[in-house]
């Protein structure tokens, strides 16, 4: 390529690219609620969650674990 064309291929990649970048701001609100929101009995958690203890919308205490029969962790209720 020569002069011209190669300035016109170089800014039609940079304009291609600033164009195709996503505009992300930092949204305090949700990820207040995101790190407050109440866990789902029987829902799946994460392995790295096993023995962790949360609490329903109603007030009911999950504990992330698994069973015999299922080996899926899953929200299930804290008998005491």
């Amino acid at each position: 390529m020569t002069g011209p064309r190669r300035l016109l291929t170089a800014l039609t990649l940079t304009a291609a690219a600033t164009l195709a970048a996503p505009h992300l701001r930092a949204d305090p609100a949700g990820a207040a609620t995101a790190a407050t929101a109440a866990v789902r009995p029987g829902a799946f958690c994460k392995a790295t969650e096993a023995g962790k203890v949360e609490a329903t919308a109603d007030g009911r205490w999950m504990r992330c674990s698994t069973t015999p029969t299922d080996p899926r962790h899953r929200w299930r209720q804290v008998v005491k």
